[in-house]
């Protein structure tokens, strides 16, 4: 993702990036080695970091707690149960460890445990893009969905979305404090990851921008679409299904 708009800007600019000043959605293992190859100093928060912040400051066990031995290829939890490999997600990238049902029911810390997922969890987790951690994480900052007066005032808490600052002759938005910088962050995470994983999202943020959106505006638009698709999801208990298009159903 970094590199298309490193390459883009080399392009129109005639010059060579040697660095790069990056938001939290840039700071993955990918955008890191790339720049290490290419010899550029990348300025920018890891993804990783700033989940785990998140999920500490709310209670739960951060990825680090749970320690993983390569050998066995299993990972040990808080309370010292095995994670065994139980599924693979090569469409996200993503690999599932889950410990015995009734190891987890029985256990005092579950309701610490990073992979014990509230049913709002569950249904964020069914949007491409949108991993484990991304979904517990908004899901501990929306808490009950019911609790949102409108879908308009679930984006506005999100991030998706600013106030409305029409006054007399002049027209614009601004920034609220209504945000919450968690689940803003988690959701910039998983809408970019959504682009790279469905074409129809790839293509509405390339068409923001080409209209001169930028990289985080061009985000933040789908984000609001992916907003609506939420509060739906969550007051009508389903999960996320894709629309398929025509052409797409023939081939």
């Amino acid at each position: 993702m970094l590199e298309g708009l490193i390459s883009q800007h080399e392009t129109t600019t005639g010059s060579e990036v040697r660095v790069t000043v990056a938001d939290t959605i840039y700071g993955t293992a990918e955008n890191y080695l790339y720049c290490l190859d290419r010899g550029i100093d990348a300025h920018m928060h890891s993804i990783k970091s700033v989940v785990d912040r998140t999920v500490e400051t709310h209670g739960h066990f951060p990825s680090t707690a749970f320690h993983f031995d390569p050998q066995s290829d299993t990972y040990t939890c808080p309370a010292g149960k095995t994670l065994r490999r139980v599924q693979n997600r090569p469409e996200k990238n993503a690999v599932r460890y889950a410990a015995q049902k009734a190891d987890c029911q029985a256990c005092p810390l579950r309701s610490r445990c990073t992979s014990v997922q509230s049913s709002i969890a569950q249904r964020i987790r069914s949007i491409d893009g949108f991993g484990p951690i991304c979904s517990a994480t908004l899901a501990g900052e929306l808490g009950n969905i019911d609790r949102f007066a409108s879908e308009s005032s679930l984006a506005l808490y999100c991030g998706m979305t600013r106030l409305n600052n029409d006054s007399g002759l002049s027209t614009g938005s601004k920034n609220t404090r209504q945000v919450n910088t968690h689940a803003r962050s988690v959701m910039m995470i998983g809408v970019a990851r959504h682009i790279d994983a469905i074409p129809e999202s790839k293509t509405y943020y390339d068409k923001k921008r080409s209209e001169g959106k930028t990289h985080n505006q061009a985000v933040r638009a789908l984000g609001r679409h992916l907003i609506r698709v939420i509060w739906s999801m969550l007051k009508n208990d389903r999960d996320y299904v894709r629309k398929v298009e025509s052409s797409e159903k023939n081939s």
